[in-house]
Formats: C-alpha cells, sequence, structure tokens
C-alpha cells in the first residue's frame, strides 16, 4: 500500500518570464528612473552624514 506521492505534493515551477522588449523611450525612462534613484540615495547619505556630524559636534 504504499505510494510514490507520500507527503506533500511539490508545487509546480512557474513558466519563465518572457523578456522585455523596450523601444528608446522606455529604455530612456528607465535610465533616468535608475539616475534619479542613485541621485536620491546619494543625497539621502549626505544628509545622514550631516546630522551626524551636527549631532557630534554640540
Amino acid at each position: 500500500m504504499s505510494s510514490k506521492q507520500s507527503g506533500k505534493a511539490k508545487p509546480s515551477k512557474a513558466p519563465n518570464s518572457e523578456k522585455k522588449n523596450y523601444d528608446e523611450t522606455d529604455k530612456a525612462f528607465l535610465a533616468k528612473k535608475k539616475e534619479d534613484e542613485k541621485a536620491l540615495k546619494e543625497l539621502k547619505l549626505r544628509h545622514d552624514n550631516h546630522v551626524l556630524a551636527f549631532q557630534i559636534g554640540d
């Protein structure tokens, strides 16, 4: 009475996602978005360092 499927069944694999085809406007938008995120990250880092330096100076 033993069966090959004992215990929980494994979930089926999700199909591979297809590569997206971007046109030039999409590529430009994504590049600009990436640059903006990088600039924001640097600005936050600079701000945190400035606040830390100001607090230590008190």
